[in-house]
């Protein structure tokens, strides 16, 4: 997700700081940065090990692939853009979210419910894709 000013990516816990959650060595983690927090950890950069702020970390359970866990924090990130950041969607204000089905649709459908916007959508059956 390039059109996006987070980046995302997984692994596991190497070292821990002073003032870590319920992290430990060998968890399983996916980590989202902001564009401009790539730069701090451009220079702290060793052989296939960043560093990050606890801030931008989060455990996903073992048995899901880690590309799955990618994918779901870049999709949530791309809804939050697009309802908070770019069009600041309040209570009671009406949004078209197009392709209702699709991953990032479904999570910005459920960001605008929860804030009380009145949403509509829009999708494909499955006999117009035969």
């Amino acid at each position: 997700y390039t059109n996006i000013p987070f980046r995302v990516f997984s692994g596991s816990i190497v070292t821990l700081g002073t003032s870590t959650r319920p992290f430990k060595k060998g968890d399983s983690v996916v980590c989202y940065l902001p564009v401009e927090e790539m730069q701090l950890v451009a220079k702290k950069k060793r052989e296939g090990e960043i560093e990050v702020a606890e801030r931008y970390i989060m455990n996903f359970a073992r048995t899901v692939p880690p590309i799955s866990a990618l994918a779901i924090v870049a999709c949530g990130l791309k809804a939050h853009l697009a309802l908070y950041t770019l069009t600041k969607l309040t209570k009671n204000q009406s949004v078209l979210i197009l392709n209702g089905a699709s991953p990032s649709a479904h999570l910005a459908i459920q960001m605008a419910h929860a804030i009380g916007a009145k949403v509509a959508t829009t999708c494909t059956s499955g006999e117009e894709l035969t």
